[in-house]
């Protein structure tokens, strides 16, 4: 009878500890998720204003407010890309940090291509070993 007991307690212990492992680990893959899809939200975002920001023109203008800004300068597409910037650092490695920094200093489309290279090895891991000559 006292093993009994004892094997029930157990058990009963071994299943609160198993079921608050399970909370624990499901929070945790929650909050991960959430955390991709932001970062993935973030930098379609900061794609679309990059290619825009390459060459700003009346076409760039409307493509940006076929998706909801209303940007009238490139002036205000510059600032606009600058609060990005600042925002990333909240997220963003420091990979893209970087490269999105040297984009904004000279916004061509090889510094974009790498811009994103790096936004694709932060959200999924990808190292890559293309070179922008290959891209082009």
């Amino acid at each position: 009878m006292e093993n009994l007991i004892t094997i029930v307690g157990a058990l009963g212990i071994g299943g609160v500890l198993s079921s608050y492992a399970t909370m624990i680990w499901t929070k945790k893959q929650k909050l991960d998720e959430a955390r991709q899809n932001f970062k993935e939200e973030r930098y379609k975002c900061i794609i679309l204003l990059m290619t825009a920001y390459i060459s700003f023109d009346e076409k760039a203008k409307r493509y940006l407010q076929k998706y909801g800004y209303n940007i009238e300068t490139e002036e205000d597409l510059g600032d606009l890309l600058t609060d990005e910037y600042v925002n990333s650092f909240l997220f963003a490695s420091d990979e893209f940090v970087l490269a999105m920094k040297d984009f904004m200093l000279d916004h061509t489309k090889e510094k974009l291509m790498i811009t994103v290279l790096s936004m694709r090895k932060d959200l999924y891991g990808i190292k890559s070993k293309l070179t922008t000559d290959q891209l082009f």
